[in-house]
């Protein structure tokens, strides 16, 4: 179809020439026959001796141009394929090499640099290395393989001490297990290799406020948010609003927690977090509409629910606040939060 649509584009150029030069065909021997198929230019058709034959003759060379040209541009598109497909068995050879081997010395594989020099990528390798053991940490962590998590990461850092996704990781896992100072270590040997890091600037602050050290927490938290490529600004802020809550300060909670919702206004914790902090002033009602915002994401806790019960009782509607109850302790029964509301309640 392609080689169809070229040729009759390129007939539709020839006659359109050879309508132009008509004026020139001076002697009755040519026929209106050659007039419009003749790819050559019409002002070199003068001769009143040219007959039907050399007419067949110039439309032949006018087929044969159309299909020289067009083989041109099939050729010219093999050779891009060709060069495509070259490049791709060169970069699958490579990256099979690669993993048997990560030391490796890689090529180039543009083909204009064929003949630069052979770069040695064992730091590109160490790295990627220490990548992939994090991940596999990761995925360990998430089974509740905490030991194979901790092997993991130590085989990471081992491979580049200055991968700064597993200290925070290793921070992670060591908060996790309660190894709080080793744990403080690792975020500090994180941070110290990317002090404007969002992301690990976030994660320090949080393990900071858990532990009673809010007003050290809200500094990293701050560091975090002055970090213009931070991609996850809703986080920081909701975590520093929880911190501030932690300390009763709801005014400046409020403030951070509706700067959250202004970047995803269906931030699930920032949601959560206003809702206590609304009921916490005594706003019962707006802490209603918060919650059920946070609610029509399809997410329960037994925070939501004991929040949520809390709130319908001081709004008075003991319907609701029954339906709360009844969630509660039948899809968290031992959690403290239904333990809390069975003993308030007898």
């Amino acid at each position: 179809m392609l080689r169809n649509f070229l040729h009759s584009s390129m007939n539709a150029k020839v006659d359109k020439r050879t309508s132009a030069s008509a004026g020139l065909l001076e002697h009755s021997s040519m026929n209106a026959k050659v007039d419009r198929r003749t790819s050559l230019p019409a002002d070199l058709l003068v001769h009143s001796s040219m007959n039907a034959k050399i007419n067949k003759r110039t439309s032949l060379s006018a087929d044969l141009l159309v299909h020289s040209s067009m083989n041109a541009k099939i050729n010219k598109r093999i050779s891009l394929s060709a060069l495509l497909m070259v490049v791709l068995v060169v970069a699958a050879l490579m990256l099979g090499a690669c993993k048997q081997n990560p030391g490796i010395i890689k090529y180039d594989t543009g083909m204009n640099n064929l003949k630069q020099e052979p770069r040695d990528t064992s730091k590109e390798d160490k790295q990627a290395a220490a990548q992939t053991h994090t991940q596999l940490a990761a995925v360990y962590m998430g089974q509740g393989h905490l030991k194979e998590a901790q092997q993991a990461l130590e085989k990471a850092l081992n491979f580049d001490r200055s991968y700064i996704p597993a200290h925070t990781m290793l921070a992670i896992l060591d908060w996790r297990i309660n190894r709080l100072d080793d744990a403080d270590r690792e975020f500090r040997a994180a941070i110290a290799l990317d002090p404007g890091n969002g992301d690990t600037n976030n994660n320090y602050g949080k393990f900071l406020c858990e532990h009673d050290r809010g007003q050290e927490a809200m500094r990293y938290f701050q560091r975090a948010l002055a970090d213009p490529f931070y991609k996850t600004p809703a986080v920081a802020n909701t975590n520093a609003g929880q911190c501030l809550m932690r300390s009763r300060d709801y005014t400046g909670a409020e403030g951070y927690l509706r700067k959250a919702l202004d970047l995803d206004p269906n931030y699930p914790d920032a949601l959560l977090a206003m809702a206590r902090a609304m009921y916490s002033q005594g706003d019962a009602f707006h802490a209603r509409g918060f919650l059920q915002r946070y609610e029509a994401g399809g997410q329960a806790t037994p925070d939501s629910l004991l929040l949520g019960y809390e709130i319908e009782t001081r709004l008075g509607d003991t319907e609701a606040a029954r339906s709360y109850s009844d969630r509660l302790q039948d899809q968290f029964p031992y959690s403290d939060q239904a333990k809390q509301l069975g003993g308030s309640r007898q």
